[in-house]
């Protein structure tokens, strides 16, 4: 997992819809659905001090191996990252 702390850059909308978040990427004109779980995963995201924060946070809450949460998280993030729908700022 990278380290640092993710910012949503300007032309990043998001929206809740029926459990889940449909992010806009304004320059690309593309969208992107989260489900609950990743729901979840958006709002620690944009909430949490940084990276290591929202794995803790995920851990504690969910009932997952460490090592399948750290692969997954890191999954969503390089998807979320190379879509342009945040930034990850190193301290």
């Amino acid at each position: 997992m990278p380290d640092g702390r993710v910012q949503i850059p300007a032309h990043v909308a998001s929206r809740l819809v029926e459990g889940g978040v449909v992010l806009f990427n304004a320059e690309t004109g593309q969208y992107f659905a989260l489900d609950d779980v990743g729901t979840r995963v958006w709002s620690l995201l944009t909430t949490s001090a940084d990276l290591q924060s929202v794995y803790d946070g995920l851990l504690a809450e969910y009932d997952v191996a460490p090592d399948t949460l750290r692969r997954d998280l890191d999954a969503l993030i390089e998807s979320l990252q190379s879509r342009g729908l945040i930034r990850i700022e190193v301290a």
